[in-house]
């Protein structure tokens, strides 16, 4: 995986008193790059959480229909996606999902903790009008897609951790890992699913 971004520390009233610039490379084939956006939020109750909001590139088809438009880049929500924090020895921590903006909040977090954020491309919801999705590769045993953060130092205060998926796209060609690809088939088959719901409320989705 290759991350890279932005870090910043602010002060309890919001100022920016330090701003650096951070990358992580590692090897995995069901890991992409990605966009990590980090700083330090006041917790409305007291506790450690860690809040914020998962986007990905979408690239637009061309006019005429046919191949797509790289002069026309959108960022996008992910929605419903599964958001995780794993700690150093890889145990999942808490568990959420982003809603239909994309936020997503991970709470009751203990200090002192190193950690990462995962983002699967997978969508599931239990019960009526629910769905069980994922976006796998096939060319590594259907492995999982997931995106995640460079490492993050939980101390004593909250995070907010944006981290956007990008298309790898370098103004000629994909010179990166296609991290927003996984995210946009999901939000066009999620958009797809709004639309059977929004006439029939009842409707269940096989796993796909």
């Amino acid at each position: 995986i290759i991350g890279c971004g932005e870090v910043t520390t602010t002060t309890t009233d919001g100022r920016v008193i330090n701003s650096t610039s951070t990358s992580n490379d590692s090897s995995s084939s069901n890991n992409s790059d990605n966009s990590n956006d980090i700083s330090d939020i006041n917790s409305s109750d007291g506790t450690l959480q860690i809040i914020g909001k998962i986007t990905y590139d979408r690239v637009w088809v061309n006019s005429n229909g046919i191949g797509l438009n790289y002069s026309n880049i959108t960022k996008e929500p992910a929605k419903q996606v599964i958001v995780k924090a794993i700690g150093a020895d890889n145990q999942v921590i808490k568990s959420t999902t982003t809603d239909d903006n994309g936020n997503y909040s991970l709470n009751n977090l203990s200090s002192n903790t190193e950690l990462k954020v995962q983002v699967y491309a997978q969508l599931k919801k239990s019960g009526i009008g629910g769905w069980d999705l994922k976006v796998v590769d096939n060319t590594n045993g259907n492995s999982q897609y997931v995106m995640e953060s460079s490492p993050i130092s939980l101390a004593d205060n909250s995070l907010r951790v944006n981290l956007n998926a990008q298309s790898g796209w370098d103004g000629s060609s994909y010179s990166s890992e296609r991290t927003a690809a996984p995210f946009a088939i999901l939000g066009s088959i999620y958009q797809a699913m709004q639309k059977v719901l929004s006439v029939d409320s009842s409707a269940t989705f096989p796993t796909l």
